[in-house]
């Protein structure tokens, strides 16, 4: 109830959730036009080293949606990664979303992801699983709840405004400096405090020796050094025997 009361005076939130967040906490945020697709999104195209259920957010692959009302949050964000992260769903269609409340998705999963019913047994099936792609991280501006009346909202000079999240694990110190992760986190925080000079990349000042790779890239590292380094043997073989024959 406080928390509700805070975001009716034009609070400032960033909801952090995961697969399995309790009821209690997905209805702060459905009276204000989104919720939770309660299961685990799975991306078999863009995640880390062949874990579906660590989608990666690729700016080259268009998973980053573009400003185009004055959100800058993502603007500089290349990459970055979300260990078993849940979807953001708007509750009512767009064109039936009242004036008063506007969602903006920021980070999205690929079309070749899923809402995975078996975490245990990972795996599309098509008989139960969702096909995507998803909303992953999104932005409400509003001036009132879901079911205000729109003359009584646009009396208000109060303007609610949070970043929810569809995981909280990508913000925990394992993950943080990894990729792109604290910008997409501070960045956020900033928004929602208008402080935008800040929103920008920072220089990395520890020197953190992690790699962090899509299924393409480890299958490449695989392959190549399973055949590349044989094959150079071989050659180095074959040319010495031709010199000393």
């Amino acid at each position: 109830a406080a928390i509700t009361e805070y975001m009716m005076g034009g609070g400032r939130v960033v909801a952090l959730f995961d697969p399995g967040t309790p009821e209690s906490f997905v209805n702060l945020i459905s009276q204000w036009g989104v919720t939770l697709g309660g299961f685990n999104v799975a991306d078999a195209v863009s995640n880390v080293a062949g874990e579906a259920l660590t989608p990666l957010v690729q700016k080259a692959n268009g998973q980053y949606i573009p400003n185009s009302i004055g959100i800058p949050i993502t603007d500089q964000i290349d990459v970055t990664f979300f260990p078993e992260v849940t979807s953001i769903v708007t509750v009512l269609a767009a064109e039936d979303m009242p004036p008063q409340i506007t969602v903006i998705p920021l980070a999205m999963s690929t079309p070749a992801s899923w809402l995975e019913t078996n975490p245990d047994n990972v795996g599309f099936d098509a008989a139960e699983d969702a096909l995507g792609p998803f909303i992953l991280v999104a932005a409400v501006q509003a001036l009132g709840t879901i079911d205000q009346d729109p003359e009584e909202a646009f009396s208000s000079e109060n303007e609610t405004k949070f970043v929810v999240f569809g995981d909280s694990d990508f913000a925990r110190n394992n993950f943080f400096f990894s990729s792109d992760n604290a910008d997409l986190f501070l960045n956020s925080v900033n928004w929602l405090a208008d402080d935008y000079d800040l929103i920008s990349i920072r220089p990395k000042l520890l020197p953190f020796r992690e790699l962090v790779l899509n299924s393409r890239e480890r299958d490449f590292i695989k392959w190549s050094s399973w055949f590349f380094p044989p094959a150079v043997m071989m050659l180095l073989g074959g040319f010495v025997w031709w010199r000393r024959r």
